[in-house]
């Protein structure tokens, strides 16, 4: 899928019915970038360019055992889970 970016996304949002934030919001934490890119037949520069235009952050996490983390009004904290 090529063109442009607006039309891509447009194209994208009209395929799987839904806004390109929620998609990429839905799909980037368990695909990744190659196969969300993948899924939607773009590249994954499109999908970097799509993240930063639309303001978004994506990254990744490498937690401790026991550690997670929770996102509070767009800030990431990192919080210990308390073994009881």
């Amino acid at each position: 899928m090529i063109g442009h970016p607006r039309k891509t996304i447009r194209q994208v949002e009209d395929e799987f019915n839904e806004d390109i934030i929620e998609l990429l919001v839905a799909n980037l934490p368990d695909l990744g970038i190659d196969r969300t890119a993948e899924k939607f037949g773009v590249s994954k520069g499109t999908i970097n360019y799509w993240i930063m235009k639309l303001g978004m952050s994506y990254e990744r996490v490498v937690l401790r055992p026991g550690e997670r983390y929770t996102i509070i009004s767009g800030d990431v904290r990192n919080e210990k889970s308390r073994s009881t």
